[in-house]
């Protein structure tokens, strides 16, 4: 993968296998969420000439690998205009530890990403 989409991947690594360890350790369902800076999507956009655009398909790939396995949170209304480019998505916590890990298998190992995670990231309680 371009190295600009090496932070979103690890991003996602982080969330899954912090997934993985609420499942075993906590009785209750919980959910990983992640929250990113929408900014992160187009950093790995590949432009076709300076200033020309470029091609979106990386976004919309990206935004459906995420959304195969989280849920999209609605930001506050109360919102900060900072937080306003923000994303949050929520690990769906009816997938298993089996299938979570199914996941992580196919996702690049962190030894072969160049960058950390990106955005932050919380456990709570689902709806």
């Amino acid at each position: 993968p371009a190295i600009a989409s090496h932070p979103f991947l690890a991003g996602m690594r982080k969330a899954l296998r912090m997934q993985v360890g609420v499942n075993a350790d906590v009785p209750v369902e919980c959910a990983v969420v992640w929250t990113l800076d929408s900014a992160v999507l187009t950093e790995a956009v590949k432009t076709t000439k300076c200033g020309a655009g470029g091609d979106d398909g990386y976004i919309r790939d990206a935004v459906d690998m995420v959304l195969s396995f989280m849920a999209w949170k609605r930001n506050d209304a109360n919102e900060t205009p900072k937080d306003a480019y923000n994303l949050t998505f929520e690990v769906s916590p009816i997938l298993s530890d089996r299938s979570l890990d199914k996941l992580l298998e196919v996702l690049p190992k962190e030894k072969n990403l160049h960058g950390r995670p990106t955005g932050s990231f919380d456990v709570g309680k689902t709806k």
